[in-house]
């Protein structure tokens, strides 16, 4: 869950930082999804990020939707990629 939540809080800066303007995020993790729904911290140790997360969030008008793992294929491919190129 720390991963998942430094993921989306790291993107959503570099999107900002990038003037990228996002309409909808998709995130494979219901869990992660569901925190950001309810409002309330899947733990402690990914607080800080997660808390970072929200408020970028609550600033744009974003959409955020659970996919299924069979749908990220490009966000996983890249991800392995970048572990391989290390």
């Amino acid at each position: 869950m720390l991963a998942e939540v430094r993921a989306l809080c790291d993107g959503l800066r570099l999107a900002d930082l990038l003037g990228i303007r996002l309409s909808v995020i998709n995130s494979d993790s219901m869990a992660l999804i569901t925190s950001i729904n309810t409002d309330r911290c899947p733990s402690w140790r990914a607080f800080r990020w997660w808390r970072a997360a929200c408020s970028l969030l609550r600033r744009e008008d974003y959409l955020v939707c659970h996919v299924y793992r069979e749908a990220n294929h490009v966000a996983d491919s890249l991800a392995n990629h970048r572990c391989m190129v290390k």
